[in-house]
């Protein structure tokens, strides 16, 4: 064993003595976990420095690897983590008897992700521990803190998440910008400090003169003027395109010095801008309605770009023009509700896009399309990419075996989400109609028999006052359950419906023989397979092929990945405390 390095000065000491279960010698992971990460953060260096101190003198051990998941949530699963995930897979990087973290909230801030971690250990033979409270989930005595301690962590997440969101509504309300990332058009301007208190007075969005001009000169070609009609989005994006025009991306990064990529405006992103609500000088809460004042007004956030009259008739004029001539013509044809199980886990190693699957819709003997593959569309629409394509059905089958052979003993849990019930906004239309009725009646509008007819209506509207207000109201929550199946379970049975469909007789004659029902069941199973890739925010890239042009498959040319995953709530909390610090 090596050598015990001195103490170091500042560095926190567990005083706890040394667990009775542990032997000399054990190989153990000191994992850190950080929600953001920031070049000046030592978070990192802390909390690895501690977990190496815990190994060294009080288990007793060696750390054989330093495991950091930086800008994720304790809220992610840990079969989720980018870092993580791979050391608790069937063949970890190295051969490890424990793993220790700095509190319990560094493994998961969520009660169910921890205790399946607890089970993944015990099945495992790993011990598990914390340099904090040195709980040792190995003992009855522990778990039950351990569980304790999960619970506050995850207490403490709902907590971060109400504060921030708080936060942002307040600021919302004010008429300042709670933070995120600034709409195109818009700059942000921070608006000072309080001269008593000294505290930042936040931000506001103002116009970029420029931008600002884009948007309106848009608008105005697309309605039209001097008894002329007016263009369609798709020829303002070839315009724009013509005249060069920097697009939303290259604006952010000419604005953070760097050089832009010379992307493509496409149509989807200029009817995004055109119709986004800050366009005109509004701004939605987080269930994506209209801020408004206590005069029932929308809060204003910046100068209108656009009336919001004037984004309802753009998107009259957009819903009532088809992106193009190929549009049309599909305009009565139904969309296929599934496109491959890959659809939107699949990328492109160049450009990082989607890769959607194509190719002949002819069956072959089995029963399954021919000539499948899966394509980026970016060289398309313009875009500084080649183009890789790639055949299908051997990715489809490699991608399956990697996912179980990662995930597959992982219990598989359905989330579902109870919507609340809120009756706020029938009590302000309620209150808002009751006080123009009591203002007309102080204007004198309501006069000799239309007394009778005031004192009608100001009962009723009285009375649905108060049956609202003393109807009981829900918060809406997200419940996780476990279906008792493991993920291999739930995965082969998807792949139990695309085998039936393509499965024939001896006679080479298929046993589902309607055709449309051998169609349904492929995209059931392929359904249900998306979805679980989705679950588990898989992300697969794949590289261009060493000949160019070919779509040959090869295991070396897929980079098995995950999404990188935000935490938005601890991001705005961040924002407020940096406000708070100016």
């Amino acid at each position: 064993m090596n050598a015990v390095e001195p103490r170091r000065r500042n560095v926190r000491h567990s005083r706890r003595p040394a667990m009775a279960a542990s032997s000399s010698g054990d190989r153990w992971i000191v994992y850190v976990r950080l929600s953001r990460d920031t070049d000046e953060s030592t978070s990192v260096e802390r909390q690895t420095e501690e977990g190496r101190r815990w190994v060294e003198d009080v288990a007793h051990g060696v750390v054989v690897a330093v495991v950091v998941d930086t800008d994720v949530s304790g809220e992610v699963s840990p079969w989720n983590r980018k870092s993580l995930s791979q050391w608790l897979s069937p063949t970890p990087p190295k051969p490890y008897d424990g793993m220790v973290a700095l509190r319990v909230d560094r493994w998961a801030r969520r009660v169910v992700w921890f205790s399946s971690l607890l089970d993944w250990c015990r099945d495992e033979g790993k011990r598990i521990n914390t340099v904090r409270m040195n709980i040792d989930p190995t003992t009855r005595e522990g778990r039950m803190f351990a569980g304790i301690a999960a619970m506050f962590a995850e207490n403490e997440l709902e907590v971060i998440k109400e504060r921030a969101q708080e936060t942002r509504d307040t600021l919302r309300q004010k008429g300042r910008w709670p933070g995120g990332r600034v709409p195109y058009g818009r700059i942000k301007t921070h608006l000072g400090k309080d001269p008593e208190t000294g505290k930042s007075l936040g931000w506001r969005l103002d116009d970029h003169h420029h931008r600002c001009g884009v948007i309106r000169r848009t608008a105005d070609n697309i309605f039209g003027s001097g008894g002329q009609p007016g263009t369609s989005p798709h020829a303002e994006v070839q315009r724009l395109n013509r005249e060069g025009e920097p697009t939303d991306s290259d604006c952010r990064l000419i604005d953070a010095g760097k050089e832009p990529k010379g992307t493509k405006w496409l149509r989807e992103t200029l009817v995004r801008i055109l119709l986004n609500p800050t366009t005109a000088g509004v701004i939605t809460d987080h269930e994506g309605k209209i801020v408004r004042g206590d005069d029932g007004l929308p809060v204003l956030i910046a100068r209108p770009i656009l009336t919001l009259d004037e984004q309802d008739r753009l998107r009259e004029l957009i819903e009532a023009t088809p992106q193009s001539a190929t549009q049309r013509a599909r305009a009565d044809k139904p969309r296929r509700k599934n496109t491959g199980p890959l659809t939107y886990t699949l990328h492109c190693h160049e450009c990082g896009g989607l890769k959607y699957r194509d190719g002949s819709t002819e069956a072959g003997s089995d029963g399954y399309r021919r000539s499948l593959r899966y394509r980026c569309p970016a060289k398309s629409k313009g875009l500084d990419c080649p183009g890789v394509n790639i055949v299908a059905e051997p990715v489809e089958a490699w991608v399956g075996e990697e996912f179980l052979r990662r995930h597959g003993r992982t219990m598989y849990t359905v989330e579902e989400h109870i919507p609340g019930v809120n009756y706020a906004a029938d009590i302000k239309a309620a209150e808002a109609a009751l006080d123009e009725l009591e203002a007309d009646r102080r204007a004198g509008i309501y006069t000799g028999a239309a007394v009778d007819r005031f004192r009608m209506q100001h009962k009723s509207l009285t009375e649905r006052l108060e049956t609202l207000r003393g109807l009981p109201t829900r918060e809406a929550e997200t419940v996780v359950t476990n279906t008792g199946r493991t993920v291999a379970t739930e995965w082969r049975r998807h792949n139990e419906l695309i085998l039936r469909s393509k499965a024939v007789t001896d006679k080479g004659e298929f046993i589902v023989d309607d055709p449309e029902e051998r169609k349904a069941l492929r995209e059931r199973g392929e359904t249900g397979h998306n979805a679980m890739y989705q679950q588990f925010r898989i992300r697969i890239e794949v590289k261009r092929a060493p000949v160019k042009g070919s779509r040959s498959f090869n295991p070396d040319r897929l980079v098995f990945t995950y999404q990188p995953e935000d935490d938005p709530e601890q991001a705005a909390l961040d924002d407020v405390l940096l406000q708070e610090s100016l």
